[in-house]
C-alpha cells in the first residue's frame, strides 16, 4: 500500500509529469504482479461514493486499486485491514509506504480498533515504512520498492 499517492505530486514539475509518473508506477506494479492499494486525496470535491470493492472477493491479486477520499475517511485503516489479513491468511510479506503518518501512529491506531497487528509485525510479514516525499525521485522510489520486493523484504 502506498499512502498517500497524493504526496508524489510534489515530486513532479507539473500535472502532466505527475500523471506520467503515476501511470508509470501503476504499469510497473502491474508488470511485477504485485497487488497494490494506492491511497489518494482528490483536490476537488467528489461525488458521494461508497466503497466499491467486491467484499466477497476482496482485491484481485496482481492488480492495482486506487482508493480515493478526503483526509480522515479511513483510507489507511482500510488498507491496513487488507495488509494484515493478507499477511495472516497467505503468510506473504506485505508493506505500507506512508508519506504522511508515522509507523508508530499507524500501528497504534490499527491496534486500537482490534487488528492483530502485533503478531504480524513481530513475524516480519508486515512492514510500515515512513517515506519523506521530498527525498526520493519517483524512479528512485520505484527502484527501491522493486529491490525490496525482489528480496522478499529480508533487508528492510
Amino acid at each position: 500500500m502506498i499512502d498517500s499517492t497524493t504526496q508524489l505530486r510534489h515530486l513532479a514539475t507539473d500535472d502532466i509529469q505527475f500523471r506520467k509518473n503515476a501511470l508509470g508506477l501503476v504499469n510497473f506494479l502491474n508488470s511485477t504482479g504485485c497487488t497494490t492499494l494506492l491511497a489518494y486525496e482528490p483536490n476537488e470535491p467528489a461525488y458521494d461514493m461508497s466503497v466499491g470493492l467486491a467484499v466477497d472477493r476482496g482485491l484481485e491479486s496482481g492488480t492495482t486499486t486506487l482508493l480515493s477520499g478526503p483526509a480522515g475517511t479511513g483510507k489507511t485503516t482500510l488498507g491496513m485491514q487488507f495488509l494484515v489479513h493478507m499477511a495472516i491468511a497467505t503468510q506473504k510479506c506485505t508493506a505500507l509506504f506512508s508519506f504522511e503518518e508515522s509507523p508508530s501512529f499507524i500501528a497504534t491506531r490499527s491496534h486500537s480498533i482490534g487488528m492483530p497487528i502485533d503478531a504480524v509485525l513481530a513475524s516480519d510479514r508486515l512492514r510500515i515504512v515512513r517515506v519523506n516525499p521530498l527525498e526520493p525521485y519517483p524512479d528512485e522510489f520505484l527502484s527501491w520498492c522493486a529491490n525490496r520486493s525482489k528480496r522478499r523484504m529480508a533487508a528492510w
